[in-house]
């Protein structure tokens, strides 16, 4: 096998198949692969969760999660030959784990890990948005490694913004952060690199904006991270094309310092449950939806792989309008905003702001992004506390850089000003709610005055989910409705006809017509065709003159009286026979298959 993605779990299951008699590493041919049947799949499965091939009443899944099974069937099918085809339960063809008695193993560990009788789940919970505050807090007042702390908080806001994964971050490369050209105070970033991204449609340019809150603000903590690296550690910007660093080295150190922060006594944990570097992903999705956003939009903000169609190779990914309602809802309760320069700031031009404030972030993200990251850098040097995140180092380049330009007011040269996103027809504008003073970390405005306004704008696209999906329910109620009538119409009608009075009864003749499908057939069962006898009340002597023909219908009869007997009306019966053996088969293969499985077994859904 020239692909070895899933190899581990197909060699444990090959040792098992072959019952542990081969030597690891091992090559299996083609034939051996399809010779693999659904029942030895369903066993292993089963010894994998329960420790035995065949589970009894009192054996419960404590070994492994049905997550866990689900995968091993997904290694398994990777290297089956005929992968993309359905098992077949009488020919004992195609994908085996694509079948009902694999699948039955899988919904049964479902059903007692619901009852808290299979092992108990190892997956860690959502980050509620008080622990996101207190994470990002306890980060910022550690007096150890402070400039590592500043990569981790930038690191973790990306990631609460962008609903992403830690590995997703991990290879952000500088490269992957652009510049707003609509909205110089905004900032761009490209996700290239994620298990949900397979091709570039699903890697849109996503808005990153600047948050009223500092601890929930990427764009500050993005600024503060890179120039104070260039200050204490220029080599380790200089020696990697990624944004964070290595990517294994950036996981780790965010798994190790989450750990450690919610170990602390000072962290008040909100709910039980573990907490990892996921939760982060989990909690930033939470948060959007429970502040009113749809679904599709925390899917579009998060980049999760959905289901499309043709259409959507026509339609461009990029959505601004619902992303800007995500970006600025993922800022937290007091909102997005924007820094712009204030009174008696002529100096800070854009060339002064690229040389003398984030030189760095000059030669990383272009000229273009200057402007956004350096004024919340001033803003943060000037309206921050001393005992804030920022290096004294930084924060006096700041300073020194103003008072050389001939600046000698001591008050901040940049305001902020909280915006909410306004959507006109297929794009985006932000509107100023006036100037806001600088709080301080532990001092804040009420949160739920400050939210109206994002929430009432988030309120039509939550309408608007909610109509859609009512409108994808009511056209498949329309479809499956259109079906039952063009069934019922293709079906002959039985007409009561008045009684002919006659001196002596009328003799049926017994006979049996040539049917086009088996709701016809049916009839001819019950009623009779063209004034014929039904073939219910044919005498031995009748079935005799066309025995072959009656022998042959007559397994179809009777296998529909045995589903009336369980509650099945005839017309659901027969849908079940075709289901079973084929929709568009005609009526003398269904005949044959029919007759096949009286001698060998019906199907369990017939049986």
């Amino acid at each position: 096998m020239q692909d070895r993605k899933y190899q581990a779990q197909l060699d444990h299951f090959m040792r098992f198949y072959r019952k542990y008699d081969y030597e690891i590493p091992a090559k299996y041919t083609e034939e051996e692969l399809s010779a693999v049947q659904d029942k030895d799949v369903a066993a292993y499965l089963n010894l994998m969760a329960f420790g035995v091939e065949n589970p009894g009443h009192l054996d419960r899944p404590t070994l492994v999660r049905s997550n866990t099974l689900a995968y091993l069937k997904k290694a398994i099918s990777y290297y089956i030959p005929r992968k993309m085809m359905q098992w077949d339960d009488l020919k004992g063809g195609g994908n085996p784990t694509k079948s009902r008695i694999v699948n039955e193993v899988i919904k049964a560990v479902k059903k007692f890990e619901v009852r808290g009788e299979g092992k108990p789940s190892q997956a860690v919970r959502e980050l509620q948005y008080e622990e996101m505050q207190q994470l990002l807090t306890l980060t910022k007042q550690g007096t150890v490694r402070a400039v590592r702390n500043l990569k981790i908080c930038s690191l973790l806001t990306l990631q609460w913004q962008l609903i992403a994964r830690i590995d997703d971050v991990s290879h952000l490369r500088f490269s992957d952060i652009k510049p707003n050209l609509m909205h110089k105070f905004a900032v761009k970033c490209q996700m290239r690199w994620s298990k949900n991204i397979s091709e570039e449609r699903e890697s849109p340019e996503q808005l990153l904006v600047p948050a009223m809150d500092p601890l929930f603000c990427p764009i500050l903590h993005l600024a503060l991270y890179v120039e104070a690296y260039d200050i204490e550690k220029p080599n380790e910007l200089n020696g990697s094309q990624f944004l964070y660093g290595e990517e294994e080295d950036t996981h780790t150190l965010a798994r190790k310092h989450i750990s450690q922060v919610t170990r602390l006594a000072q962290f008040r944990l909100l709910k039980n449950g573990k907490v990892g570097t996921h939760s982060v992903r989990k909690g930033a999705a939470t948060y959007v939806s429970r502040c009113g956003l749809g679904k599709e939009t925390v899917t579009n903000r998060g980049r999760w792989r959905i289901q499309r169609t043709v259409v959507d190779r026509y339609i461009s990914p990029e959505l601004p309008g619902p992303d800007a309602s995500a970006a600025c809802t993922l800022t937290g309760p007091l909102g997005a905003c924007r820094y712009l320069r204030g009174t008696n700031s002529e100096l800070l031009t854009q060339e002064f702001l690229g040389e003398r404030i984030v030189p760095r972030c000059l030669k990383l993200f272009g000229p273009q992004a200057v402007e956004a990251l350096a004024l919340p850098l001033i803003w943060a040097a000037y309206s921050l506390p001393e005992s804030c995140e920022m290096p004294s180092k930084l924060r006096n380049r700041i300073a020194n850089s103003l008072q050389e330009a001939g600046r000698k007011d001591s008050s901040c040269p940049v305001v902020k000003v909280h915006v909410v996103p306004i959507i006109h027809g297929d794009q985006v504008s932000f509107s100023d709610r006036g100037t806001v003073a600088a709080p301080s970390i532990s001092n804040s405005a009420e949160p739920g005055v400050l939210a109206q306004n994002t929430q009432l704008l988030n309120e039509f696209e939550d309408v608007k989910s909610t109509l859609t999906s009512e409108l994808k329910l009511l056209r498949s109620e329309v479809k499956t409705l259109k079906t039952t009538i063009g069934r019922l119409a293709s079906q002959p009608a039985i007409v009561a006809r008045a009684p002919v009075p006659t001196d002596r009864p009328m003799l049926q003749q017994a006979s049996l017509s040539k049917v086009k499908d088996l709701y016809t057939l049916w009839k001819e069962y019950q009623f009779g065709l063209h004034g014929l006898k039904p073939a219910k009340d044919f005498t031995p002597q009748e079935r005799g003159r066309q025995k072959s023909k009656f022998s042959r219908r007559k397994n179809f009869w009777d296998l529909v009286n045995t589903l009336l007997k369980k509650g099945y009306s005839s017309n659901a019966a027969i849908d079940l026979i075709k289901a079973t053996y084929g929709v568009n088969l005609p009526v003398t293969s269904v005949l044959a298959k029919v007759a096949e499985s009286k001698r060998k077994g019906f199907p369990k859904e017939l049986a």
